[in-house]
């Protein structure tokens, strides 16, 4: 379901100004009071040329939003609780006395986070948040997230911001799979021109990445748009498999990211999806606030890959946006799903795609008891690349395997299996593709199996695997 803001209530205050646009009198509103819950971003330093009189209240973004509300008729009250130097775990320990100081308030709004970069893991700093958020909802107030600005270029953790672009989008899940507001200062600030000479302290005299005046000006604007629920951003990338500068990616991964937008809507008719510059298919699944777009390589991914997106909104005109959602590179050792060897049988789709992996272990109870892994043949020197033998002993064929496609005829991967034993055996045949593609051991696998001293019957199944999808053209 795609989230309003402040979805559980509206402030009445904002239902009154909608009303006011439309020029129809209406009784004044109450008071919305917000709380500004974060670090230092929060807090404002002395950067910031309000707070030259050291006086806490005129700092950060809080005031000025309280200023840019007020300035348009939201009868707005702002308080500042940011504190610098925290991290989340320390955030989360004043919580329920800031709750319990706040429990007047409306909205809080939730912005910590980039204490924890490089010091405190992904995992825990986005738990501390999302306990935030539910004890924040638990109390009876709105919960907001707010993603982290960009880190300055010359900060001493994540100056490329690798980690902090994670953190955002797992912000980005977290606001909506709870259907809550969600502010994006972290897309929003990198796509002005210049921003870090504009927005950001000198890093002569601020090694972190703070605002200068006019970031915490920009910075409260952007709280103020999404507020006032004005659709002028476009949309954003959520969680991404495989994540920017992963090593050693299997070269038929799935790649997928979730695509969301938290005003108008994704406009999927627009949206393109290029690896290496090539626009490849993809397939998209959920509704316009929120798709998951996959795509699942049909031959190897290249050494290195790099992944774009080209998308916009539903508002009139759309907001648009070219992002890119995740470079990785792709492990030597990994060129083939199935790797063959004395016990592995590897049955191709297309030439040399070693797509179907075939094993199998033999027992019995005569001479005593004997077990073992069949030993595999394979057919294709011969010009038979979909079938292959399986043997217990050394020069004697137990076991046919054939594997055809039958994609065009029913949809379906058929397997054929033809023993000539009286042994005992499981048999376990893989599309390696569906598996590393991120299907269930169900779809992707099928194991055939005769009980010691009974003859083996031959086996076959026009519909053993429904994994069509898992080769695109």
């Amino acid at each position: 379901m795609k989230p309003r803001y402040l979805g559980r209530r509206v402030p009445a205050v904002w239902i009154a100004a909608i009303w006011a646009a439309s020029s129809i009198p209406v009784v004044e509103a109450q008071t919305t009071v917000f709380a500004a819950f974060g670090d230092s971003i929060t807090e404002g330093i002395n950067f910031d040329e309000l707070c030259s009189c050291q006086c806490r209240e005129e700092c950060g973004y809080p005031r000025r939003l309280e200023d840019f509300l007020n300035g348009v008729g939201l009868s707005s009250i702002l308080s500042n609780r940011g504190r610098g130097g925290e991290t989340t775990p320390m955030g989360l320990g004043r919580f329920d006395t800031f709750l319990n100081i706040e429990r007047n308030s409306d909205v809080v709004l939730l912005m910590e986070g980039t204490n924890d970069i490089g010091r405190i893991s992904r995992e825990t700093t986005l738990f501390n948040l999302a306990e935030m958020a539910h004890r924040t909802e638990e109390a009876g107030l709105e919960a907001a997230h707010a993603t982290l600005i960009r880190r300055y270029p010359g900060a001493l953790e994540d100056f490329d911001n690798v980690i902090n672009e994670r953190l955002a989008r797992d912000v980005r899940d977290l606001a909506y799979e709870n259907g809550r507001m969600l502010v994006d200062p972290f897309d929003a600030f990198i796509n002005t021109p210049g921003v870090f000479v504009t927005h950001y302290a000198d890093v002569s005299e601020d090694p972190v990445g703070h605002p200068n005046s006019y970031g915490y000006g920009q910075l409260a604007r952007i709280f103020f748009n999404v507020i006032r629920d004005r659709d002028i951003y476009p949309p954003v990338v959520g969680s991404v498999e495989p994540e920017r500068s992963t090593q050693g990616v299997s070269p038929y991964a799935p790649i997928r990211f979730m695509l969301y937008d938290f005003g108008a809507g994704v406009d999927l008719t627009a949206t393109r999806v290029l690896i290496g510059g090539v626009e490849v298919p993809y397939a998209a699944t959920g509704d316009p606030g929120a798709y998951e777009i996959t795509y699942l390589p049909p031959q190897p991914l290249p050494d290195s890959v790099v992944v774009w997106v080209v998308t916009q909104d539903l508002e009139s005109p759309p907001n648009a946006m070219t992002d890119e959602v995740t470079r990785f590179t792709v492990g030597d050792d990994m060129a083939l799903p199935c790797v063959a060897d004395e016990i592995t049988l590897c049955i191709d789709q297309q030439p040399g795609d070693g797509r179907f992996k075939v094993t199998m272990t033999w027992h019995t109870e005569l001479n005593g008891g004997q077990s073992g892994d069949a030993f595999a043949t394979p057919l294709a020197e011969l010009g038979l690349p979909a079938g292959g033998l399986l043997s217990f002993f050394e020069g004697n064929p137990e076991v046919l395997v054939k594997i055809l496609d039958g994609c065009a005829e029913n949809g379906r991967f058929w397997v054929f299996v033809s023993p000539t034993t009286t042994l005992g055996f499981e048999l376990t045949v893989e599309d390696t593709l569906a598996r590393i593609q991120g299907a269930e051991s169900s779809v992707y696998k099928t194991v055939v199996e005769n009980a010691d001293g009974e003859f083996a019957r031959p086996y076959f199944d026009i519909e053993a695997f429904d994994t069509c999808v898992y080769n695109l053209p």
